[in-house]
């Protein structure tokens, strides 16, 4: 709204925020994260007992989301932070339009649209902040655990299962990415293999093909053909359990939806899968 009057403003403002957005998901340096009264969450890590060619991180979020309207809206094509950027874009091109000495009607037309979608973002997100969580905190790391006791009966040939449940898991996945930036040094793509649990258990089991806030990134090719034989496939635009280990290159996919058990038939499917494909591999 500034830059109607002080297009030099509004331009710094925009270009300020967009800065801090992308730090955020980036970096996960956010400034507004340090003024909310959370400051700390821990992960449960349960190491692998025993060494194995590869070691299959298992992991699920024990966090709740918290409630909002934001969580009553359908899914759209792109991810919430993505919308924010394009919003904002939008929104500093009409500004830098009007540094430029552009002020007519149809510039006014044009910024109405991104001013009122970041007011509204803005309002949902502060809803989001304030909101309580949902009382269904603990079903993903639940049946994350019911799966390593599960593997613990039959425990795979080839891979080693580390159990790692994570704080601050959802909608950014920070305990995850706090996880592996303290393993990044032992932990790459031909010793890991990250399986995500998630908490969902809307409609029948699923594995993703890709997800993202801001960017889909397609989760490793190979693990999502083994996925294809025990569950649909489906597309995420959020920030999924094993996300944060896709972003940093290592093999990972998420599963998701149906029940408790449901989920755990379809891990214990998908591990022998992996552990099948691991023994095939000239390498090991």
């Amino acid at each position: 709204m500034l830059a109607v009057n002080h297009p030099h403003v509004g331009a710094a403002l925009i270009l300020a925020a967009l800065i801090f957005l992308l730090a955020d998901w980036a970096l996960t340096l956010s400034p507004g994260r340090l003024l909310t009264g959370e400051r700390a969450s821990q992960n449960i890590v349960s190491p692998a007992p025993a060494p194995r060619p590869v070691t299959l991180v298992l992991t699920a979020p024990y966090d709740a989301p918290r409630h909002g309207l934001a969580r009553r809206f359908p899914r759209s094509p792109i991810g919430w932070m993505g919308i924010l950027v394009l919003l904002m874009v939008w929104t500093l091109a009409i500004a830098l339009l009007r540094i430029e000495g552009h002020s007519s009607t149809a510039i006014s037309a044009l910024q109405v649209v991104p001013t009122f979608g970041l007011i509204v973002a803005a309002a949902l997100l502060l809803d989001l902040a304030l909101g309580r969580p949902r009382d269904q905190s603990t079903e993903a790391s639940s049946t994350a655990l019911a799966l390593v006791r599960a593997l613990d009966a039959a425990s795979p040939g080839r891979l080693a299962v580390e159990l790692v449940l994570t704080g601050a898991g959802v909608d950014y996945g920070l305990g995850l990415r706090d996880y592996l930036r303290r393993r990044r040094r032992e932990q790459n793509g031909g010793n890991t293999v990250v399986l995500g649990i998630g908490g969902s258990s809307a409609g029948e089991p699923r594995f993703l093909v890709s997800d993202g806030p801001l960017v889909a990134l397609g989760y490793y090719k190979p693990l999502r053909r083994l996925a294809a034989g025990v569950a649909a496939p489906a597309r995420g635009h959020g920030c999924s359990a094993a996300l944060p280990a896709r972003m940093r290159g290592l093999p990972a996919i998420t599963l998701e939806g149906g029940s408790a058990d449901d989920r755990v038939q379809a891990g214990l499917l998908l591990v022998d899968e992996i552990d099948a494909y691991v023994a095939s591999l000239p390498s090991s």
